[in-house]
């Protein structure tokens, strides 16, 4: 009777853990990310901006 309690106990301890042990980390950002995340925010969207300021200088939208 002895031998069947303790084997029990392993089996319930090893499911309670399992569900611990699926929770995946935080993936953290890629150097890739982090390279598009800067040639956006540093050159693009500025790069951006200044042609649609010039287009619209130009146009004759802003023009009476």
């Amino acid at each position: 009777m002895t031998d069947s309690k303790t084997s029990a106990a392993p089996r319930q301890e090893s499911a309670v853990s399992s569900p611990a042990a699926q929770i995946e980390e935080p993936r953290g950002e890629t150097h890739f990310s982090l390279a598009f995340k800067f040639i956006f925010w540093i050159i693009a969207l500025p790069a951006g901006l200044l042609y649609l300021v010039r287009w619209l200088l130009q146009s004759n939208w802003l023009q009476p």
